[in-house]
């Protein structure tokens, strides 16, 4: 995954403008407030934000397709725009440069798709301006729970499993009340023929059980959902 991570990043510095670019992944394991300049709480009531505003204090904020972040789905809706990807991070790149990451809020119309079809799909998401879309790979997936931890979870992976990933869960249902428990495939091959899926549980049989992710690889050919990751420059 390191020669791809290379590969995304480059692309990355070539230009944001080019539709069809690819990102570096997260590098950053806990996203602490102040590891972004300007890093302070939102305060005085704002519902709308440029992205190049948005900080850690703003994690589970809706990324709509006018370019801008709102608060809630019902707040940009409101604006008459349309809400696309919940905010979950802020990764710096190697050259101390920053940016963004989003995580889509619905799964594409049809559920269960082949990695190649996932791919595909990704390329049609809807336009936002300022942002491009990505199939995120493992370590974005990571680096999300990470970013939406809250105080009291350890958000840890330990092998392939991750848990806790309770402030994720909290942020996302908020921004998509709909979502269950679902495998989603991942940009990460293995060998020739096997991709990386993450599973999301989101909704426990039992009150107070944390949410988890776990990790697996599965033939490029086998039935999974996906959901794609907007990236967005924070300079």
């Amino acid at each position: 995954m390191k020669a791809n991570n290379i590969f995304k990043m480059a692309a990355l510095m070539l230009g944001m403008t080019i539709s069809s670019v690819m990102f570096t992944s997260c590098t950053v394991e806990d996203n602490p407030v102040g590891d972004v300049p300007g890093d302070v709480p939102n305060v005085g009531g704002a519902t709308v934000k440029a992205l190049s505003e948005l900080t850690k204090a703003d994690v589970g904020w809706v990324i709509a397709t006018d370019g801008k972040a709102y608060l809630n789905p019902a707040a940009a809706t409101a604006a008459g725009t349309e809400a696309v990807a919940m905010f979950g991070c802020i990764t710096e790149s190697v050259d101390g440069s920053h940016w963004g990451y989003a995580i889509q809020i619905t799964d594409g119309p049809n559920m269960e798709v082949s990695w190649e079809e996932a791919k595909e799909y990704i390329k049609s998401l809807p336009k936002v301006e300022g942002a491009n879309w990505y199939l995120p790979d493992v370590a974005d997936w990571e680096a999300i729970f990470k970013g939406c931890a809250v105080t009291g979870d350890a958000t840890e992976r330990t092998g392939n499993s991750m848990k806790p990933i309770n402030g994720f869960r909290d942020k996302m249902l908020a921004a998509c009340p709909g979502w269950g428990n679902y495998w989603y495939w991942t940009s990460a091959v293995e060998g020739s023929s096997n991709a990386w899926i993450v599973s999301i549980t989101l909704k426990t049989l039992h009150e107070g059980e944390n949410a988890s992710a776990s990790f697996a690889n599965e033939p490029q050919s086998y039935p999974y959902s996906v959901r794609g990751l907007l990236i967005f420059s924070k300079n």
